[in-house]
Order: C-alpha cells, then structure tokens, then sequence
C-alpha cells in the first residue's frame, strides 16, 4: 500500500501493523509503524515475561468465584470458540490449565483467532488431559495482539468424564446466558463447522457453519506475557 493516504484505505483492507505512517513535526519528518500507534494507545505490549495475562475468554463474564468442573466439549475433536475483546497490546510466553477430572492419554488445547475467525493467532500446543496438575506450555503459535475483539477456542480429544475448570452456563433453568441471552442477536459463542485433528486447533475456524452453542461451559484457560 505503498503511498497511499489513509482515507483511500476501505474497511476491508485496513492499515497493516508493519505499514509506515508519515509524522511531520515542526518540519522535520518522521515515521511510525501502525502497530507503535497501537502500542502506544494501548500503554504498550506486555512485553516482559510475567507482567501481563488474560483468561480466556477475555473478560470472563460473572464471578469467576462461581467456576466450577464440567466437560469442555460434547464430542471429541470439537472445537468451540466464543468472541471477546482485548484491551491491551500483549504477547503470549505461556499458556496454563489443568484437567480436572482426567482421562488416560486424553489432550486439551486452547488458542485465539482473529475477529473473523479466519486466522489462528496462538495455539496453546496440547495440555495432558491424564494429569490434573496444572501445566504450563509454551506455545506452539505466539502472535503479537493489539487491542482488539478475537475468538478464544478451545477443544479436547474426548468428552467421556473428562472435565476442567469452568464458567458454568449459569443462571436458572431456562434463561441461562450461554444457551439464552449470549446467542440471542449474533453468534458469540459456536461450535465451529470444522473439528481439531490430532489434537491441534484448526488453522481456522468455520464460523460461517458454526452452530450456535448449546450452553457447554467455556474453560479458563490463562494465557500469560
């Protein structure tokens, strides 16, 4: 997009984050990478090992006091995904769960996609769902995020006993809000049209033929700077 002014730029093709940007200032000029801006808007990237976290999915919704254990998918190699929004610049080092109830040579994985879900930004590598010891992995796919709305998603080789920690569809029978009031107007929540192969997060999510959810609970996975 070499000398193009930004009001020639349309909603679909957006400033890229290597793209340079002209600073004139008293005169003399000066360039910026559309991702500084951002790191800028943001306070900048949790860059240092241990400063900066999220939970997926993002902001959990509720009181995470209200957690509880519960299957992560209804069928094996499922792959589930709900949207959220990141408020701040940060790259990943490592990502953190443990099942809770375990299943012998069983896998659990989680990971971010870009907002359309076209992407697959961080994979988490597989977590042994045999072992209810937290683990730690470094992950396998680490890409920078700015401030931003993505899809956290997640999946697990079986869904026979095994569980993990979890937000609950809570509510009162009937009007839960995973199942009820987070689906009402626009898919936040799916369950994606394509599954996870071996373990591993698909490169991308089928979010044109994902289902919506049918109130599964959503993990708390912590990723960490």
């Amino acid at each position: 997009m070499a000398n193009t002014k930004i009001s020639q730029l349309s909603s679909g093709d957006p400033a890229q984050s290597g793209d340079l940007l002209p600073i004139d200032r008293s005169g003399s000029n000066f360039s910026l990478t559309a991702r500084a801006i951002a790191d800028l808007a943001s306070g900048g990237p949790y860059a240092t090992s241990g400063t900066g976290y999220f939970i997926g999915p993002g902001v959990p919704p509720g009181n995470i006091a209200n957690t509880t254990a519960a299957p992560l998918v209804t069928v094996g190699q499922e792959v589930r995904a709900v949207q959220f929004y990141l408020p701040f610049g940060i790259t990943i080092g490592k990502v953190t769960y443990a099942a809770a109830a375990t299943v012998a040579s069983s896998t659990i994985t989680g990971g971010v996609y870009n907002a359309a879900g076209s992407i697959k930004l961080i994979d988490s590598g597989t977590f042994n769902g045999g072992s209810s010891t937290a683990q730690s992995l470094t992950p396998l796919l680490s890409t920078a995020l700015t401030p931003g709305f993505y899809w956290f998603a997640w999946s697990a080789s079986t869904q026979t006993t095994l569980t993990g920690l979890v937000i609950p569809n809570f509510g009162t029978s009937g009007a839960t809000f995973w199942s009820r009031y987070f689906n009402n107007n626009t898919k936040h929540y799916v369950i994606s049209g394509n599954a996870a192969v071996a373990g591993l997060l698909p490169a991308s999510l089928n979010i044109a033929g994902a289902a919506a959810t049918d109130g599964q609970s959503v993990p708390l996975i912590l990723f960490e700077s």
